[in-house]
């Protein structure tokens, strides 16, 4: 999460935040993964197209992944500073209307 971070600082942001929700998410792939194992699940599959198979077939993998901390999960908000103030972005705005009549 620092990388993304600090790519947002480097874009101009302000006010960064982030919360790591990888925990929240990783129950999620636990269950997906507990679920793709079941022989009910897997005899679906076999009747599944091969798009349906090759992503479930992912999920162990995804929650092994977040489990070594591989992949995380977060939220980000930021603000991005005006470029300009606000009358001259009105300004700007009044002279494109004025063009289009």
């Amino acid at each position: 999460m620092r990388d993304y971070i600090g790519w947002m600082e480097a874009g101009g942001f302000d006010g960064i935040e982030a919360e790591d929700l990888t925990p929240q998410v990783t129950a999620t792939w636990r269950y997906f993964s507990d679920y793709a194992d079941r022989w009910m699940t897997k005899v679906f599959l076999r009747l599944s197209n091969e798009r349906t198979r090759r992503c479930v077939e992912t999920f162990g993998a995804v929650r092994r992944a977040y489990a070594e901390g591989a992949l995380a999960y977060g939220m980000f908000t930021a603000v991005k500073p005006p470029q300009w103030r606000a009358s001259e972005k009105i300004e700007v705005h009044a002279r494109e209307v004025a063009a289009v009549f």
